[in-house]
């Protein structure tokens, strides 16, 4: 078998890849090959195929292995040649066109003759070295016809190997010869526990085992698929166990699962932090009485260390009753004895056998023979009896050979199948399985098996890799499409062939693909010694680890993780092959002199993937010519590039967080395909119209600078996705013509804004010559001052056919959209904003299912019975709006009129739009400029009061009745700052029986919702939120949306009906509305789990006297969240409130009564704004639970009343942000169970001291006071007393520090670089034999303490150092690694006892 892995791993060199590599050299050699290719066409390539076939079975394979080692580096070799050759003709045209455009202190010193003798002389020497490496490879290839001889096979022979056309296969769901043993497992799963068993703790647990891959999994699947269309269970999860697991890592990876597929009823937010009683007391709550299935599928636990784990796993399920059971799928007879838990919980086994005879024929041939083409001959029935016979009933063999089989409907092909001999090593199928794929597709599934056992990668990404390895190859000359194309293909074909398992993730539209164990195994097995995949080892690296490191010259593709990276530095500096780097360990930062070593070594790199420096990066990457791939991991953003990346000019992707500045000579990257940032804006890119191979840019500003001109555009027709293009007033229209746009075919959705919407000449013109291909999907349209659109959009000559949203905002002086019908008929999004001149919304597409009308003036929708109770209803609203503008000006403090401050700018605005017919109005408005910061509040209650009564009067003295007319596909309407009544929007929604979310925000002439008879009619409708309809009295026949989830009321100070609110709802939120007690008092809510309910002080001056003052809450079973802010009344039922886990209450001003009464309740998370609040909650709660505990906002200077921590017993996280305070509550010490604070935006801050012994964590941020006191250059890691604190000063938000793994270092010298490398929990003792036991020891290069003197240098020796705490104080003791029972030496004998720094710039 070993022998076969090495002749599948190295097969593929000979395929036609090797041609395909002749054929390169041929161009870039010229004559001088033509030779050497008309003999590598006739007799080396034939041979090669021939020998590669008939190996495996020949007496000489130890002889033809090492043959096909030296093929491969003779192949590599020559790769490597023409890359620099190719990279030299690259600089070459650079250069030359430099100098066409640029005049350099260069190009004046050195005439152009003798640059290009310096080109010419440097081309010919880089053509000699490949030509000799071609020569070597065409040398070591005919060496196959020896070796034909010895193995006997006619010089004519034809390879069998499978063509390389294009298949398209969909995956079949369907499972053969499973029924009995599903029903028999959901019979297990419906029985009640044994009697005498039910006293046991855990959750019954039923295993399924068996051999690999005889359908375990599968039949798992096959269960859960069964047991969801059953109502059973109340939850489904699914969890894939790692190899080597931990008890905390399958608890989080359950609370994933819930979060991602019941996140929406869940409001406890998924939190991966914490220890395992932490998210075991998650799981309960999430899990509850609730029946659940959990599937733990490959479940391994054959050490002993791995069954304690096992049973932690399962010791989570005590304490609490959980209604569920478990299935675990194994192979591992060891697994299932130690999941016996005997004393713990009830266990049930099933065995599976493998499938009958009959029943997995038909499972192969539904594989082997398309099922839309019958069986005329019976050979091929007979031959599949055969095959299928000795595949020892192996589905997953049977599904691969299958589509082998199915490729070559031949009698001859399936023969030759039949007569391999497989039996007894379902491997060796595998292998030949894996033999037959092309041999693109060979390195392609190879590459996978670089990743982790069970790691799911991205799509694009996994492309990406794939072409920087060069193992994505043009088809043919016509190229058919892109290389990104071209490896999707890939991908879609090793799915078909059942290589890789495709997996949408839940809420997310990309596609990650993963492998099989078994496949994962196969691709382990065919990769060779090129790859080297490399865990985090807690301990000495394997034995099979250092051998295969013995030999670091095969080495070509590492994956390992940064702490590793650091162990193994100068293994890896000895890899001079390398062309794969990847670090998979996000949450750290690489060490710059690890990072300029690794560099300077590794230059034949073509992909890097690493996490970011500590601070810049070193200017070190100007060697890597190979360089395809740049991934800078994590979420860390950065600084500024290296301008050395300026010469990767072979560079295809560059991906980062995000990045503040890019280096001038960007554009050098003239191969770049893929610039990725993560974050929302992208750094302008001078001149980057020379990445003429870009395909993304989501950002491109027009400057008035050069090199940021819009013809930049012009040559860039690779770009793909979205494109925004800002800052068009500073373009020309000979620009724009030269931009091109029609020629970017790819681009799904385009931008086009202007600054603002300052008329700027030729707007239209300019809009016109940026015509977009007729293939965009979404156009937006900013700030444009044209009175019309171009035809190209919205005329008769539309092209846009295919246009599926229209976004056109703040376009103030567009008079007309009404051939938008006929212009766009396949739009589904419209979006009209601030459209100050639109008058009139014409017939909209049918397809349309999203609607937003925000801030349109001219607007107005009233109905035939608005105009016949005309005198009625303005009586009404005018009273409303004068009642409405004197509740605003009397009772509104200055700090809570901001909420509403842009809502009366927005509202004078529309007005004023509409008035110029009312020179008072007029006048008015002249004095006041609304969106001045400094314009006083009292002058825009003035305007506001006149411009509702204007506002009101002409719209109720409409003599006609206009409809808002809507198609009955749409699903969201959003309505902003428009004119429309009550009664128009009950006409108007009416028939919209899809529709799914409602939002009314800003109208002020609805008084009520529609009433019951229409809203019964939106069966869809699942979530209203209305804001700031101040006129809003009713909410009318709401509880007749009997799908209603989710109700948001904000701002709605007329609310005075008591409405019954429909049982379905889930979350309510109410702000500053008046008649809520009254509400929630006659409305039934089971279903209900977050409850918001916030007033103001002044809520209580409006309608006096008409509340209860009185909020019910105890018939909320479901609740899990409650907040109160600014609540003055009391609350009935807290009691009941059993499922509480989060409570949020914010006091009114100075007044800190709770409004809660004395009782017991469990509740975990408490938000307060004022200590003395939490003080006063905790005197009225019997409260043992809280764990997590929210000051914001708390203006005072200090925290020191004794009594407000002291019953807080279970606290694990304090968190404070924009608090006043000067230094920590002294009483902090005293809590021995917290571990973790958050302290963000406390600007006074300037102590940290009072914290408990056990105390692990502190993160602070935005706290300047505390940062220049400790200077802020990075990151700072803090001792107390015995215990090892780390304090980080995140810029931006990131907080980076892991514990570092244990290091040996045979040289030490000073100076090196500072690491980050982490003490934990450090012990007094001395001794080697602690330190061996996980005493992670102190390189003296990365401490640097803080005490006022410089620090000691130690030059000799291999010094460790570690920090120890005494009564005395703390010490810094070295030891001397070469004879760790030496005596100790004092070297800091007195430092601070407070707390021992170590800074890491």
């Amino acid at each position: 078998m070993a022998e076969a892995g090495v002749f599948a791993a190295l097969g593929w060199v000979a395929s036609p890849l090797m041609k395909m590599l002749f054929d390169k050299a041929h161009r870039l050699l010229g004559n001088s090959m033509d030779e050497k290719m008309e003999m590598l066409v006739s007799t080396v390539l034939p041979g090669l195929s021939l020998v590669i076939d008939k190996a495996e079975n020949s007496p000489n394979k130890t002889k033809l292995g090492a043959w096909l080692k030296r093929l491969k580096d003779a192949y590599y070799d020559a790769e490597e040649a023409i890359d620099l050759l190719e990279y030299q003709l690259l600089e070459q045209n650079l250069k030359t066109e430099d100098r066409r455009t640029r005049v350099s202190l260069f190009s004046l010193l050195v005439p152009p003759c003798l640059q290009n003798i310096m080109l010419i002389k440097k081309r010919i020497s880089l053509k000699i070295e490949l030509k000799i490496h071609i020569d070597k490879l065409v040398q070591i290839a005919k060496e196959a016809n020896e070796f034909c001889n010895l193995l006997e096979a006619p010089p004519d022979y034809a390879s069998t190997s499978n063509s390389d056309r294009e298949t398209i296969c969909q995956l079949s769901g369907i499972v053969f010869g499973r029924e009995k043993d599903k029903e028999v497992v959901a019979r297990l799963l419906r029985e009640e526990q044994q009697p005498g068993l039910s006293d046991r703790p855990g959750v019954p647990i039923i295993i399924i085992m068996g051999r690999s891959g005889i359908g375990k999994t599968t039949l798992a699947q096959y269960v859960y698929q069964y047991m969801g269309k059953q109502t059973y269970f109340d939850l489904l999860l699914w969890v894939h166990v790692p190899r080597k697991f931990k008890a905390a890592d399958i608890v989080k990876k359950t609370l994933r699962n819930i979060h991602s597929k019941y996140g929406a009823l869940h409001v406890d937010n998924y939190d991966p932090s914490g220890s395992l009683d932490d998210l075991a007391a998650r799981m309960s709550r999430m899990l509850g009485s609730k029946k659940f299935l959990l599937i733990l599928d490959d479940f391994w636990c054959d050490a002993e260390d791995e069954r304690e784990q096992w049973k932690n796993f399962i010791s989570c399920f005590s304490g609490w009753q959980p209604a569920g059971k478990i299935i675990l799928t194994t192979q591992s007879v060891r697994a299932a004895e130690n999941a016996d838990l005997a004393d713990l919980t009830e266990i049930k086994t099933y065995h599976l056998q493998q499938l009958e005879k009959g029943e997995f024929f038909k499972l192969f041939m539904h594989h082997a023979w398309p099922s839309n083409r019958s069986m005329q001959r019976v050979e091929f029935k007979n031959i599949g009896y055969k095959i299928a016979a000795k595949l020892r009933g192996d589905p997953g063999t049977a599904k691969i050979v299958g589509h082998q089989l199915r490729e070559k409907l031949e009698v001859s092909h399936w023969e030759r199948i039949a007569e391999k001999d497989w039996l007894g090593d379902n491997m060796k199928v595998r292998i030949w399985s894996y033999q037959q794929l092309p041999a693109h597709l060979q390195r392609c599934f190879a590459f996978c098996g670089l990743f982790l056992k069970g790691v799911q990668f991205p799509g694009q990404f996994l492309i990406q890799l794939w072409i920087a390895e060069g193992y994505v190859k043009p088809v043919d000359k016509d190229n058919q499409g892109s290389m990104e194309e071209i490896g999707e293909r890939y991908l879609n074909e090793l799915v078909c062939r059942f290589f890789l398992e495709q997996h949408v993730l839940d809420g997310n539209k990309i596609i990650h693909y993963q492998l099989h164990d078994l496949l994962h195994d196969l691709a382990e097995r065919v990769q060779g010694d090129d790859f080297l995949k490399i865990e985090n080892y807690s301990r000495n690296v394997p034995p099979h680890i250092s051998q295969i490191l013995s030999r670091s010259e095969n080495i070509r593709h590492i994956y390992l993780p940064m702490s590793m990276m650091i162990v193994l530095q100068d293994k890896i500096c000895l890899m001079k092959n390398l062309r794969t780097l990847i670090c998979y360990e996000t949450a750290c930062t690489i060490p710059k002199q690890l990072l300029r070593e690794i560099l300077k070594n590794s230059k034949k790199l073509r992909v890097l993937c690493l996490p970011s420096c500590e601070d810049d990066f070193p200017d070190c990457f100007g060697n890597l010519k190979h360089l395809r791939l740049l991934h800078f991991v994590g979420s860390m953003p950065l600084k500024k590039l290296p301008a050395s990346i300026c010469k990767l000019y072979h560079l295809q992707t560059l991906s980062m967080q995000s990045c503040e500045s890019l280096p001038k000579k960007f554009c050098r990257l003239i191969s770049l395909r893929h610039f990725i940032t993560e974050g929302e804006t992208m750094p302008y890119i001078s001149d980057v119209g020379r990445l003429m191979s870009l395909q993304g840019l989501k950002e491109f500003t027009i400057r008035k600078k050069r090199g940021h001109e819009l013809h930049q555009l012009e040559n860039l027709n690779q770009l793909r996705g979205s494109l925004c293009i800002s800052g068009l007033e500073n373009a020309s229209l000979e620009d724009a013509v030269k931009a091109n746009m029609g020629s970017k075919i790819h681009l799904e959705e385009l931008q086009f804004g202007w600054k603002s919407d300052k008329s700027v000449a030729d707007e239209f013109q300019l809009l016109d010559a940026l015509q977009p291909h007729p293939n965009i999907k979404g156009l937006r349209i900013v700030w444009f001052t044209g009175n019309k659109l171009p035809n190209w959009l919205l005329g008769q000559k539309s092209t846009l056919k295919h246009l599926t949203a229209l976004h056109l905002t703040f376009c103030s002086n567009l008079e007309d959209i009404s051939t938008i019908y006929e212009s766009i008929p396949k739009c589904e999004v419209l979006s009209l904003t601030t459209l100050s001149s639109l008058k009139e919304l014409p017939l909209l597409p049918q397809n349309l299912t999203r609607l937003s009308l925000v801030l349109i003036p001219q607007l107005s929708y009233i109905s035939e019975n608005d105009i016949k109770m005309r005198d009625e209803r303005k009586q009404f609203m005018l009273e409303a709006a004068m009642e409405i503008t004197k509740y605003m000006k009397e009772r509104y403090p200055p700090l809570l009129f901001e909420p509403t401050k842009g809502v009366v700018r927005r509202y004078l605005y529309s007005v004023k739009e509409r008035s110029s017919n009312c020179e008072k109005l007029v006048s008015k408005m002249t004095e006041i400029d609304p969106w001045d910061d400094d314009c006083p509040e009292h002058q825009l209650l003035d305007a506001w009061e006149m411009c509702m009564q204007y506002h009101l009067e002409t719209i109720l003295n409409k003599n006609e009745e206009s409809k808002l007319i809507l198609p009955s596909a749409l699903t969201i309407l959003e309505i902003q700052a428009c004119s429309i009544t009550s009664d128009a929007l009950s006409n108007c929604i009416e028939h919209l029986v899809c529709l799914s979310e409602l939002q009314l925000v800003e109208i002020q002439t609805i008084t009520s919702l529609p009433r019951e008879e229409v809203l019964h009619t939106l069966k869809n409708l699942r979530s209203i939120c209305i804001e700031h309809c101040y006129l809003l009295s009713s909410l009318g026949g709401i509880r007749a949306l009997t799908s209603l989830t989710e109700l948001t009321v904000k701002w709605c100070h007329s609310l005075n009906s008591s409405n019954e609110l429909p049982s379905s709802l889930e979350r309510l939120i109410f702000r500053e509305c008046a008649y809520v007690d009254v509400i929630l008092d006659q409305s039934d809510l089971p279903k209900l789990r977050v409850l918001e309910v916030h007033e103001a002080l002044c809520v209580q001056y409006l309608r006096e006297g008409c509340r209860t003052g009185v909020l019910h809450v105890g018939r909320l079973p479901c609740l899990k969240e409650l907040t109160l802010g600014g609540w003055k009344g009391h609350l009935k039922g807290f009691n009941s409130l059993t499922s509480l886990y989060v409570l949020m209450v914010y006091s009114p001003g100075n007044d800190l009564a709770s409004p809660i009464h004395k009782c017991t309740i469990r509740i975990e998370k408490v938000y307060v704004d004022n200590p003395l609040l939490l003080k006063k909650m905790l005197s009225d709660l019997t409260i043992s639970s809280i764990e997590f505990v929210s000051i914001v906002c708390f203006e005072g200077e200090s925290i020191d009343d004794d009594e407000v921590f002291q019953s807080l017993t279970s606290l694990k996280t304090l968190h404070l942000s924009g608090c006043n305070i000067t230094h920590l509550p002294m009483q902090l010490k005293n809590l021995a169970s917290l571990e973790y604070m958050i302290i963000n935006n406390c600007p006074n801050l300037c102590e940290i001291e009072s914290l408990p012994k056990n105390f692990s964590q502190l993160d602070i941020e935005e706290c300047p006071t505390l940062s220049e006191k400790f200077n802020n250059h990075g990151s700072y890691q803090v001792w107390i007393d015995e215990g090892t604190t780390i304090v980080t000063f995140p810029k931006e938000g990131q907080t980076m520090l892991r514990p570092s793994q244990p290091t040996q270092q045979e040289n030490t010298s000073y100076p090196p670089n500072p690491q980050r490398v982490l003490a934990n929990q450090h012990q007094s003792s001395t001794t080697a034999e602690h330190r061996h036991k996980g005493i992670e020891a102190i390189p003296h290069d990365s401490l640097d303490y803080i005490t006022g003197q410089p620090p000691l240098h130690v030059s000799t020796g291999n010094v460790w150092f570690k920090a120890q705490f005494d009564e005395a104080g703390p010490s810094r003791t070295a030891y001397e690694e070469v004879d760790a029972d030496e005596e100790e030496e004092e070297i800091v004998p007195d430092m601070r006892r407070q707390c021992l720094l170590r800074h890491t710039p």
